[in-house]
């Protein structure tokens, strides 16, 4: 859930007419989503001692410990962009946004899925200088977020194939949503968990559904935020309908599966270029600039669909007909232009179960 991002503005959410919430932006329509869907308030505070785990463009994301082997993460609203004179707008952001998280990952064929992540209560943190505000609780993820876990030694460890498995898992997961009327509109490394799962080794989970929508007809259109490089070409303020916000998620899932594929391809071709990660401290993050360099290059250059191509037949571990679904996939995924980019991720899925 943590990145640094641009051009982005929480009133770009746009509130769902199916569930009466697009008027929902007080502390009252918020405990009221809450209490309809039995999420919990619980007893235990934000921590500021702990530390910050995570940043994302509405929330804060921080970690408490409530027993010794289960911790929580706490999302907090990022109050950075309305102080000190908008104290009033960004209250009514954080509850329109938090109240449409809430409802989306609460509802019952949502909450259930492996590969989304689950609320587990709410809590608040009080302040003298902002109102009280409430914290959304979730279970920590045991390896922190993909862009930090696949540049950790662990990560750096996964076999091609244990990173195809990730892949799958989350197309799963868009799938599912796109199923419940649910554009994510900031799919990116940042926004999956990686937990720990006894029979699949690795599971990931997609969260921060800060900037989502849940749509009620085809008709309706909606606002979308970007997050560069991961958001499709198209995306530059305009209005989508559902069809349309739908490709736009498909677009960012195809750069996402690109990045965990071939991140190693991606950074050797970024040792190329200077200068581009001399702000960063750590060696994950420094990793993660060079991708997102590349792949915005890429993107700009019209070339994303032939690079991958050419990655996939590189690529020694995969048969022929191996080969030629993930270039399906791809090829399905990454077009530039929406018009010959597929909405339907049942028919990309299908191009994705790749016997390994």
């Amino acid at each position: 859930m943590a990145s640094s991002r641009k051009s982005r503005s929480s009133s770009f959410i746009a509130q769902p007419r199916s569930t009466g919430l697009e008027d929902h932006n007080d502390c009252l329509s918020f405990l009221a989503v809450c209490q309809q869907s039995n999420v919990d308030i619980l007893p235990i505070s934000w921590q500021k001692v702990r530390g910050l785990t995570g940043k994302g463009g509405t929330a804060h994301v921080s970690k408490s410990p409530v027993h010794i082997e289960f911790e929580l993460a706490h999302k907090r609203w990022s109050w950075s962009r309305f102080e000190p004179f908008n104290i009033d707008v960004g209250t009514q952001e954080m509850y329109k946004a938090f109240t449409l998280e809430t409802w989306i990952l609460t509802r019952p064929a949502i909450k259930n899925h492996a590969n989304i992540i689950n609320i587990e209560g709410v809590c608040w943190e009080f302040s003298g200088k902002r109102p009280a505000s409430p914290v959304l609780v979730f279970e920590k993820a045991h390896f922190g977020d993909l862009s930090r876990f696949l540049f950790s030694s662990q990560g750096r460890q996964l076999s091609f194939f244990e990173r195809f498995s990730i892949c799958l898992q989350i197309t799963k997961a868009v799938m599912h949503l796109h199923t419940q009327r649910v554009i994510h509109a900031d799919i990116k490394p940042e926004n999956v968990l990686i937990f720990k799962d006894g029979r699949k080794g690795l599971l990931p989970k997609i969260a921060d559904f800060g900037y989502s929508t849940l749509v009620s007809t085809e008709n309706e259109t909606m606002h979308l935020a970007s997050s560069e490089p991961w958001c499709a070409p198209e995306m530059h303020g305009r209005q989508f309908t559902f069809d349309n916000a739908r490709k736009t998620d498909i677009f960012s899932l195809g750069m996402v599966c690109l990045w965990v594929l071939f991140s190693e391809n991606i950074l050797e071709q970024a040792s190329n270029h200077e200068g581009i990660d001399e702000a960063y401290e750590e060696e994950s993050e420094k990793s993660m600039s060079r991708c997102r360099f590349i792949l915005k290059q890429l993107k700009g250059s019209g070339e994303l669909v032939k690079y991958t191509k050419d990655l996939v037949n590189e690529t020694s571990l995969l048969t022929e007909p191996q080969r030629v679904r993930l270039t399906k996939f791809f090829s399905l995924t990454l077009e530039l232009n929406p018009l010959d980019r597929i909405s339907d991720l049942v028919l990309l899925c299908s191009s994705l179960e790749i016997p390994m």
